[in-house]
């Protein structure tokens, strides 16, 4: 019996929301170096923030190691700790809320579809990989 081994190779993540699909251009080494532990129901229900500038996932628990920042541009997805939200950016931030977050990743594309979603949406993220045959 011959044994294989798989090696993956352009491994790229994806998140849908509603009718909308765009890639997430990860943080580098985010899952190598700084998620230590979690665990993502999926699919997840997203809902708008008043300002309709967010989208806030359902509560889930992620430890993730590194440096926290307190602004999120455009299209960045962030993980709030104190709350326990992923958070999806859909407009610059006028000011600094002090808030910390751990980015991990930004979405690539056009976010006008989701812009113009309803108040409330099923997300998912999902990995999409090429395996290689390792001889």
């Amino acid at each position: 019996m011959t044994k294989h081994f798989w090696q993956v190779e352009n491994d790229r993540l994806y998140f849908q929301i509603g009718d909308t699909l765009n890639e997430v251009m990860l943080v580098p080494n985010f899952f190598e170096e700084k998620l230590i532990s979690g665990s993502l129901k999926q699919p997840f229900l997203c809902k708008q923030d008043r300002s309709k500038s967010y989208y806030f996932s359902d509560f889930f628990e992620l430890t993730i190691i590194g440096e926290q920042c307190c602004h999120s541009a455009t299209g960045d997805i962030c993980y709030f700790p104190d709350w326990g939200y992923l958070g999806i950016n859909l407009a610059e931030e006028e000011y600094t809320l002090g808030i910390p977050r751990y980015k991990i990743g930004k979405l690539a594309g056009d976010l006008s579809q989701i812009q113009s979603l309803t108040t409330t949406e099923e997300a998912k993220l999902y990995w999409q990989i090429d395996l290689k045959l390792k001889e």
